[in-house]
């Protein structure tokens, strides 16, 4: 097994801390993450420099809202003002989709094909009676690479963005146009449940097929 890198340590116990000293009882999830569980996501607070916040993926409603469509994100009464004064970055090592196959539908793990960590384009927002915020993920048309597998796919932004991604004063839709268009790569994701176990892993996102599709 990996060492754990020192900045998913780091990630982690933030936020980890912040949720304890709130008196929540439960754990920020590392490795595998699931709709409506908590993650460590990178914001800014009213003052200060950016800080990892425990923020539980998805907006309230009829179902949970894991994503929103970048192109149209800015337009919608539910993500509007997030979309102008309250983006987030969603640490990765990869997200995981379904995708049809001649075998059947299949889970794959996909990551842009440099190494390293990487981040998406999020936004949050507080809702009524919750004392920690709720994310969501922005998506856009997908590379060629895996178009085949999903149509749609998380937006990643290259590390040049990432503090004007995170400060209001800075035009989103502008940022958007820069969003990273680099070679994706993907590959079926191991079913005994390894993939998202490693202790190098941050997070990784599992996206359900069934209810809010990217």
């Amino acid at each position: 097994m990996e060492e754990t890198d020192p900045a998913t340590e780091e990630a982690i116990e933030e936020a980890q801390g912040r949720l304890e000293r709130l008196g929540v009882r439960e754990q920020v999830q590392t490795g595998d993450v699931f709709p409506g569980q908590w993650a460590p996501v990178l914001s800014r607070s009213a003052v200060g420099p950016a800080k990892y916040f425990p923020m539980r993926w998805g907006y309230s409603g009829r179902r949970l809202l894991i994503n929103a469509r970048s192109e149209t994100a800015d337009q919608l009464p539910t993500f509007a003002d997030s979309f102008r004064n309250r983006r987030c970055l969603i640490p990765l090592s990869w997200y995981y989709e379904w995708g049809e196959t001649e075998a059947g539908k299949e889970l794959f793990a996909i990551r842009p094909a440099e190494e390293g960590r990487f981040f998406l384009a999020g936004l949050y927002r507080f809702e009524p009676g919750e004392k920690l915020p709720r994310f969501t993920v922005l998506t856009r048309e997908a590379a060629p690479e895996i178009a085949a597998i999903h149509p749609r796919m998380p937006v990643l932004l290259p590390g040049s963005l990432r503090g004007d991604w995170l400060s209001a004063k800075e035009d989103a839709r502008a940022l958007l146009a820069r969003a990273m268009l680099g070679t994706m790569t993907a590959r079926k994701a191991e079913k005994n449940g390894k993939d998202g176990k490693n202790a190098a892993v941050l997070q990784s996102l599992l996206l359900p097929s069934e209810k809010g599709s990217l």
